[in-house]
């Protein structure tokens, strides 16, 4: 069969990236982050991340926006796994990344009111933003292999 048509118009598809990032600390727990009522979706707990910014690459760009949201600095951080999906007419991918806290306490900026250190059994009751859950119930289904 042909599937060939001469009025085909090629449309570019093109893509939001952000990222978002599991920081685990010395005793197995991971940090988990309420967003402000300044940030979309409000008062929900999520994990740091945010967008790559143009030319950036991708582990620095994580870097960055833990720095940015917890003042901390990570070590080990490697990628995890990914979600795309469709939001409204944008076309999104959600890069996961695993690292572990190398130093830093966690202060946190406009973008947050709360912060917490919890086991991923626990951080899965709380009302998560679904990437928060997303990554967090990948992460729970690894370590428990």
């Amino acid at each position: 069969m042909n599937n060939y048509d001469p009025n085909y118009v090629y449309k570019p598809v093109y893509s939001i990236v952000g990222q978002k990032a599991i920081v685990v600390n010395d005793s197995g727990k991971v940090l988990i982050m309420k967003r402000s009522d300044k940030m979309g979706p409000k008062m929900q707990w999520s994990l740091a991340g945010g967008a790559i910014e143009k030319g950036e690459d991708p582990e620095e760009g994580i870097r960055r926006e833990i720095r940015e949201e917890a003042q901390i600095e990570v070590e080990k951080i490697r990628p995890f796994t990914s979600r795309s999906y469709m939001n409204n007419d944008d076309f999104i991918i959600i890069l996961g990344y695993v690292g572990y806290l190398n130093s830093g306490e966690v202060t946190l900026n406009w973008e947050h009111t709360e912060y917490a250190w919890v086991p991923v059994d626990e951080a899965l009751t709380y009302d998560l933003t679904s990437d928060g859950r997303y990554f967090l119930e990948k992460y729970q289904g690894v370590i428990r292999e």
